[in-house]
């Protein structure tokens, strides 16, 4: 079985990255926005009105709105997606349109995790007042801070600089919120401001091109650069060349760990050449992954659980477990190559018994979300060897059941972990299990009642102050296993 080459992990590079506030007993949810929380593409969103799918479509963000508000104390909600912060506005205002009040999350992290937009308003505010409840320039600052710290990576004084070199050429510089097209975008794409004629397939009888450089908005984390079509002619590549010169040389200069992609015009769609940069965390570039792990080792020490869903390839590293062992193997090399290989990771931990516990123990479900017309391509692999057995960590569910998997997540994991559910969050243990604040007065009552006649009937057995500890010990252990396990068999009839 060929499996991708992973990193070589480097301690030093672990961030401390405290954004989201975990509390004993929570969960989070991270999730890709299309296909995963979206039951939708982006095309079949926008043609939904008054069709069979509207009404199917509107149940289920009611229901998933619901959820949210009853355990608004217990669950963080974050997307995290490949889109850029304009788009996923005007996905917001599609569904605002289509009077779908789709919930909103906690937070937004966009291409694919770049900046983390925290929310500023109420989901109340945009559908009835149309004030969208995320800003542009309000973003985690501790996450960017913590990336400069590790990578020497300063977006707004990075752009700036590389904004300065295009302009010692005269270039025009623009910044469109998006590369789709009018149709889908208006005002907010690129396109609907940057007129290129240029045919790259007739160069000889192609006009030129504007003098017109595009900074696409991917916010203080990441920057995508679009070139005129016609870079490609002699004279013009040689300014690009040397800018990207200049422009390699700053970083290096200023130590910067940065990961730098180069595509050239598309000679068949006539696409734009473009280049893309971002900063660069342990030989990789800067991904969804970043956050899930830093919140996975948050919730490794607060005892919360994290719940990670996606649908296709570019969800691969954030659904792989096993990329959650980073600091177990951090200095070994052996197994940092076989961690994008599910397989060979089950195969290790079989010799290994010690690593298959901290495996086991991760605070970490993923979910996958079947896609049909992709069949989750990229995601086999995981769903096979992690979807079942010992090894369990993956849930799948189909397309418009997230909510559906959310709440199993937090059933297994609180199954697997009893220390977990004693803590559980009460809004929580509601909408999981039923369980309510009645229920638990008479837990505790039951608990005290219990423990003082336990005492009673083994102290006669031990008059020494340590036979009455022994008693006491024994007595609560007792009967904090027979309330878990009542508990556990009253929701599991609530579930039937």
């Amino acid at each position: 079985m060929i499996c991708p080459v992973s990193v070589n992990y480097n301690q030093k590079n672990i961030s401390k990255r405290q954004a989201i506030t975990f509390g004993e007993g929570k969960a989070s949810l991270y999730s890709d926005f299309d296909r995963t929380f979206l039951p939708a593409t982006h095309g079949g969103f926008k043609s939904i009105t008054d069709s069979i799918q509207a009404p199917l479509l509107a149940q289920y963000f009611k229901d998933f709105r619901n959820f949210l508000n009853n355990t608004r104390n217990g669950l963080k909600f974050i997307i995290t997606t490949g889109r850029n912060f304009a788009e996923y506005e005007t996905m917001a205002e599609m569904a605002r349109e289509r009077k779908f009040d789709m919930p909103l999350p906690d937070s937004v992290i966009v291409k694919n995790g770049s900046d983390e937009h925290i929310k500023v308003g109420t989901d109340e505010d945009f559908y009835k007042g149309g004030k969208f409840p995320f800003s542009y320039d309000v973003t985690n600052k501790e996450k960017e801070e913590d990336l400069r710290k590790l990578t020497g990576w300063d977006g707004p004084k990075i752009k700036a600089k590389v904004e300065a070199l295009f302009a010692e050429h005269d270039f025009e510089i623009r910044h469109p919120a998006t590369t789709n097209s009018v149709h889908d975008y208006g005002k907010k794409s690129l396109f609907s401001s940057f007129i290129d004629n240029f045919d790259p397939k007739n160069v000889d009888n192609s006009p030129i091109s504007p003098w017109v450089v595009s900074f696409r908005q991917d916010g203080n984390l990441k920057m995508h650069i679009v070139l005129p079509k016609d870079m490609i002619i002699e004279d013009r590549s040689d300014t690009v060349q040397d800018i990207h010169s200049k422009m390699i040389g700053f970083f290096n200069k200023n130590n910067i760990d940065y990961d730098y992609k180069s595509m050239p015009v598309d000679r068949e769609s006539g696409n734009h050449p473009c280049r893309s940069i971002t900063p660069r965390i342990n030989n990789e570039a800067l991904t969804k992954l970043y956050d899930t792990q830093e919140a996975v080792k948050k919730a490794a020490k607060n005892n919360d659980l994290v719940i990670i869903a996606g649908d296709s390839s570019n969800d691969f590293q954030m659904l792989n477990p096993a990329r959650y062992l980073r600091e177990y193997i951090a200095n070994d090399v052996e197994l940092s190559y076989l961690i994008d290989c599910p397989q060979a990771m089950i195969e290790e931990m079989e010799k290994r018994p010690e690593l298959a516990k901290k495996f086991q123990e991760l605070p970490f479900v993923g979910i996958v979300v079947k896609n049909e017309d992709k069949g989750n391509d990229g995601l086999g692999g995981l769903i096979e060897h992690f979807s079942s057995g010992k090894y369990k960590k993956i849930i799948v569910v189909e397309e418009g059941h997230l909510l559906d998997g959310v709440k199993e997540a937090i059933k297994i994991y609180s199954e697997k972990k009893p220390e977990y559910m004693a803590k559980l969050s009460s809004d929580l243990k509601k909408e999981i299990f039923g369980i309510k604040e009645e229920i638990k007065k008479e837990v505790k009552k039951e608990v005290k009642k219990e423990i003082k006649k336990g005492i009673r009937e083994n102290v006669s057995k031990s008059k020494s102050k340590v036979g009455w500890v022994i008693a006491g010990v024994v007595a609560f252990s007792g009967v904090i296993t027979g309330i878990y396990l009542k508990e556990k068999k009253k929701s599991e009839r609530i579930a039937a």
